[in-house]
């Protein structure tokens, strides 16, 4: 009833499907397409009846016909096949999750507070002056303001003077300007005199000579001694020192107390400095030569 080539067909359809579906690894596609197969099989193998029914229709010299109610069988099927297959493609093979490993925080035994004390230490050094300052007043009276003017110009030319033989430099000596003022009669009516007066600050930088060069000054003419003062320009290192005397005062502290209460003096487990101001001695005057700089520490030792 068929013919070589029409086997051929069915076998090379019957042989690509098996293949697609064995590829595939499709089980129950596969079977599905089996079964397929052999419905198709079975319509080829009825034909005859067909043919019958059909009074010689589907005849010898009609198998052309044949062939093409073959590959139409075949097409449908093909199409169904790649449909399938396609529907394979978009399954997407997930993972089976896996089960996250539980953390167990075991809740540890609270560790006993650590007994400590503070101590306050405090430290002390006197630091010595960069520089002193001398402020010397001289001054000249007349009856009029250019008598008294000369004169008081003439005592500051020779307290200068003085100055200069004393090797103090120029640049350190400042004249800070004549003032003429009055001076009144008993009743304040009209000036009797006048007086002229005039300031020369000196800035000594080699300090040690200060009290020497006060008594050179005063005696070497008609001038009054203002005041004298003293100055540091950087302070950094005698507070750092002032820190090391304060710590070590700490420690002193810490140790009379730990012997006094019979318990023993652990590790440092805190330190504050209290802030110092460098503004309370950097430009400002102190009347006395011993520059007292400050320090001061809160110290926490650990008992035991």
């Amino acid at each position: 009833f068929l013919d070589l080539e029409a086997m051929h067909i069915i076998s090379y359809f019957i042989y690509y499907i098996i293949y697609q579906k064995t590829v595939s690894r499709n089980v129950s596609a596969l079977q599905d397409f089996s079964g397929l197969c052999i419905l198709i099989m079975y319509v080829l193998i009825h034909l005859p009846a067909l043919h019958s029914q059909t009074g010689g229709y589907l005849d010898s010299g009609s198998m052309p016909m044949r062939k093409k109610l073959l590959v139409i069988i075949c097409a449908g099927c093909l199409a169904a096949s790649l449909t399938g297959c396609k529907a394979e493609e978009e399954i997407v093979n997930v993972p089976t999750p896996k089960i996250e490993q539980q953390t167990v925080v075991l809740e540890r035994e609270k560790s006993a507070p650590e007994h400590y004390f503070e101590v306050t230490g405090n430290g002390e050094i006197i630091a010595a002056p960069d520089f002193a300052t001398i402020t010397l007043r001289v001054s000249g009276a007349g009856e009029t303001a250019e008598e008294a003017s000369a004169v008081c110009q003439g005592e500051a030319q020779k307290l200068i003077s003085a100055v200069i033989s004393l090797h103090i430099l120029k640049h350190n000596i400042q004249q800070r300007g004549m003032e003429i003022v009055p001076v009144t009669d008993e009743e304040g009516k009209s000036p009797s005199s006048y007086l002229a007066t005039d300031v020369i600050t000196l800035t000594i930088t080699q300090v040690s000579r200060t009290e020497q060069i006060i008594a050179s000054l005063v005696d070497a003419g008609d001038n009054e001694l203002v005041s004298v003062t003293y100055s540091i320009t950087e302070s950094s290192e005698a507070y750092r020192n002032a820190l090391s005397a304060a710590i070590d005062d700490a420690r002193a502290k810490a140790e009379t107390l730990a012997d006094k209460t019979g318990v023993r003096l652990g590790d440092v487990i805190g330190i504050v400095e209290t802030a110092f101001d460098e503004t309370k001695l950097i430009g400002v005057a102190f009347e006395s030569s011993a520059i007292a700089v400050n320090a001061q520490v809160t110290v926490r030792y650990k008992i035991g």
